[in-house]
């Protein structure tokens, strides 16, 4: 299962071997392309995310948003969310272990172990 994959429709450059394959598609048929593979990422990332619920991981926290979270990521590159206690305490640069206990179509979110 892929977390996160990057879509982008081909372009054409002139003067590229490619610019003279046949079969080119049109811009119609790219966009349309594209949102259904947009499509299925985002169901494969919260499926992902949701197989990482009751799991514990190693996470480097980076930063806090507002007053509510601390941030950070696992070694498998999800972003982890962790309540804050309190809006004086930062984890920025510490790694800390967490039990995710929830998903979203984004984020995991977890305790501190």
């Amino acid at each position: 299962a892929f977390a996160e994959a990057h879509i982008f429709p081909y372009s054409r450059r002139k003067g590229t071997k490619a610019d003279t394959f046949d079969g080119q598609v049109d811009g119609h048929t790219k966009h349309i392309r594209a949102a259904k593979m947009a499509e299925v990422c985002n169901k494969t990332k919260a499926e992902y995310l949701a197989s990482c619920v009751g799991k514990t991981f190693k996470v480097l926290f980076e930063r806090e948003s507002e007053q509510d979270w601390h941030n950070g990521h696992a070694p498998n590159y999800v972003t982890v969310k962790v309540p804050r206690s309190s809006p004086d305490v930062s984890l920025r640069r510490q790694f800390r272990q967490v039990k995710i206990t929830s998903a979203d179509e984004d984020n995991c979110f977890g305790e501190l172990i």
